[in-house]
């Protein structure tokens, strides 16, 4: 993705995976928008952009009628900068690495009709490695899925 101007302009390679180029723009205008939520509410000396759903979530349908002390504001800050960390964490985060090495097992030749197709496969050679992968991959994915929904979620709240 390029710029002319203010529009973007999305190549071939942009659109054949379109959620990489979209988790970077979303994943660096929220990491920077919570720098500038930080920024502001330091100049100003007051907590600013709190969305109420934020309020509601932490202190349900009476978020409406109460009276927001210091302390519901505090928290309710701290508990909006979290969500927004969850939400960068799922656009910009790569995800675990396999530390461990592959080793091509036997070509088979599955059944099939016609011409026979041998195929070779990888096969991790640490198992606990391999398995403690998949442990870290399904969080990660677990946290990106978590993140995404939150975004849904307050999209229309990312404002100061």
């Amino acid at each position: 993705m390029r710029m002319r101007g203010k529009k973007p302009i999305f190549g071939f390679k942009d659109s054949v995976d379109l959620c990489d180029v979209l988790a970077s723009v979303i994943g660096e205008g929220v990491a920077r928008f919570r720098k500038d939520l930080l920024d502001q509410a330091d100049q100003r000396n007051a907590l600013v952009g709190i969305p109420m759903q934020v309020y509601v979530d932490l202190y349900g349908g009476d978020a409406y009628q109460m009276s927001i002390s210091e302390e519901h504001e505090e928290h309710a800050f701290k508990e909006w900068i979290a969500i927004l960390d969850k939400i960068t964490y799922a656009f910009l985060d790569e995800g675990p690495e396999y530390e461990g090495d592959f080793d091509w097992s036997s070509p088979t030749t599955p059944p099939t009709k016609g011409a026979a197709k041998r195929f070779m496969s990888l096969v991790p050679t640490d198992q606990a490695a391999w398995d403690e992968y998949c442990k870290r991959s399904d969080l990660h994915s677990k946290k990106c899925r978590e993140g995404r929904e939150l975004f849904a979620k307050y999209v229309d709240d990312m404002w100061l």
